[in-house]
């Protein structure tokens, strides 16, 4: 259990945190670890990445990414970083009043699809992520030679792969790991993990949603037409869109929970 004891004194220092303190865990995984942090009537959200070898993040570029969507009122305010002790602090929001999961389902769709559509228009020029390249780091990380069925696929799908980062007319801005609990507001939009954004395909970032959410057709046929509507493209195309890229995004989970599962067998 994480103590007090344990945190970066400069952590302590930044947030003016004393002994008395308090920490919670909000989340375990195998990934990361995240903690309420009550300090003198103040709370923050509390981090600390395990895994950032085997998913290549940077750290501190995605600190000054999540600066910008604060600063939009789309994103908790980011308060400290360290890179040796991988120690992440951001502010502490507060969900919304009646949470998202007591909505109907038509409501909580109609949600995410608004939210999908409102990270999609914001105005971020950031790095844009390339797929092949980020297949290559997770089969490197993961050991997996030539002869296992996702390193065959790779070769497969790169062509569709670098077309998908080519196609300038559906490039945006992206979450790419939009699950329905990271929205914590939905009447003042405020989103959180932002650990994958990147400017990419809007396609890939809607069949992950879809993927992440483990929607049902029904609840996927909603979202697309939500979303179509609310962008202003046609259902056909939302449609055709996503099924192009729900190979890519099936490939790139199987890469990145091999690259995890690898590097997580070699530090314990």
């Amino acid at each position: 259990m994480l103590t007090v004891n344990d945190l970066p004194e400069g952590l302590k220092d930044s947030l003016g945190v004393d002994d008395s303190a308090e920490i919670r865990v909000v989340n375990e995984s195998l990934i990361n670890e995240t903690y309420c942090l009550t300090s003198h009537d103040e709370r923050f959200m509390l981090k600390r990445f395990l895994a950032d070898k085997s998913t290549a993040l940077s750290r501190r570029y995605l600190f000054t990414v999540q600066e910008k969507l604060a600063k939009l009122k789309i994103a908790p305010k980011p308060l400290y970083f360290c890179e040796k002790t991988r120690f992440y602090v951001e502010q502490w929001i507060s969900p919304s009043l009646t949470p998202i999961t007591s909505l109907s389902e038509i409501e909580g769709i109609k949600v995410l699809a608004d939210a999908l559509a409102t990270v999609h228009g914001l105005p971020l020029t950031t790095a844009s992520i390339d797929l092949p390249l980020q297949w290559a780091h997770y089969l490197d990380v993961a050991k997996l030679d030539t002869s296992d069925f996702r390193a065959r696929r790779t070769k497969e799908l790169v062509f569709l792969a670098t077309a998908s980062v080519n196609s300038a007319s559906d490039r945006v801005f992206c979450h790419n790991d939009l699950a329905m609990n990271h929205i914590l507001n939905y009447e003042q939009l405020t989103i959180i993990d932002w650990e994958y954004c990147s400017t990419g395909n809007r396609y890939f970032d809607i069949a992950s949603t879809i993927a992440i959410n483990q929607l049902r057709t029904e609840q996927r046929k909603l979202l697309l037409s939500y979303y179509a509507k609310s962008v202003g493209i046609s259902e056909e195309e939302v449609q055709e869109g996503v099924l192009r890229h729900e190979p890519l995004v099936t490939l790139t989970y199987q890469l990145w929970f091999a690259a995890i599962t690898e590097h997580m067998k070699q530090i314990q």
